[in-house]
């Protein structure tokens, strides 16, 4: 029997390669490309965005993003120890980049290549044209145990609101919600109150490049048994972390001097 054509859809990072060798390493020749995104600024608007910032930033924002940044150093260093990622894509594979998913070369590109399941481990929203491509539908890592904390950075607001215990990835099919589809798989990852947002991030990163293959798996092989969501809240969006937000966090994680 032909093994299923999959397409991974993922951010151009470590983590994005990390997935995609487990991927290669699980299903081999059935691994067959990668939609890499990669939405690097210029150096004009990266110089434009630093100007900005060193004139309208303040003190508390300035406090807040050093912890901030010495966190995600700490956690990343965790990734790269335990995770290994290779520094280049599996040999063999299709490689096309872009810098959004959903526009029409993105979608001709994955036409042409007729995955039968698509990958998905870090994307913006996927529009129809894209997880309609694959019959046999499109699988996204989330990072939560869903339906809880649905939309993006669920670590952040997990950690805010004392809700540790709805840490984990859930593998779930791409329907026209938000983080809505039918759930295939979900593995907790272990975590405390004191535990900051991205150690969090990290922990379910290197839970998913396991989960994601076993749950491709179970597809193929027919063991999956995908269930409907409960009722979950409202999908968090990015733009609602706000500066006094993120400085509760840090103070309740025990930075000082997180005030106005």
């Amino acid at each position: 029997m032909k093994q299923p054509a999959i397409i991974l859809i993922c951010h151009k990072a470590p983590f994005g390669k990390a997935m995609a060798a487990a991927l290669s390493e699980r299903f081999g020749d059935g691994f067959v490309g990668v939609l890499a995104i990669d939405r690097k600024k210029s150096r004009l608007k990266q110089l434009r965005s630093r100007i900005k910032k060193a004139l309208t930033t303040t003190r508390l924002e300035r406090r807040v993003l050093r912890v901030e940044r010495k966190l995600a150093r700490e956690a990343e260093s965790v990734f790269l120890q335990r995770a290994k990622p290779p520094e280049t894509w599996p040999q063999g594979i299709a490689v096309h980049y872009t810098d959004n998913p959903n526009n029409a070369a993105s979608v001709a590109w994955l036409a042409d290549h007729a995955p039968d399941i698509i990958a998905v481990t870090g994307a913006p929203i996927l529009r129809q044209p894209v997880f309609d491509l694959a019959p046999m539908g499109a699988l996204n890592m989330h990072s939560s145990i869903l339906p809880d904390y649905r939309g993006t950075q669920a670590e952040f607001w997990q950690v805010l609101e004392g809700r540790v215990d709805t840490c984990g990835v859930t593998i779930h099919y791409i329907d026209a919600g938000v983080d809505t589809g039918q759930i295939v798989l979900q593995r907790p990852t272990q975590a405390d109150p004191t535990t900051s947002p991205q150690m969090v991030r990290t922990r379910n990163l290197i839970t998913a490049l396991d989960a994601m293959p076993d749950a491709l798996e179970s597809v193929f092989d027919g063991s999956a048994e995908p269930s409907q969501q409960g009722q979950g809240g409202t999908a968090r969006r990015s733009q609602d972390k706000t500066l006094a937000l993120r400085a509760r966090l840090l103070a309740g994680l025990g930075y000082r001097a997180m005030n106005t």
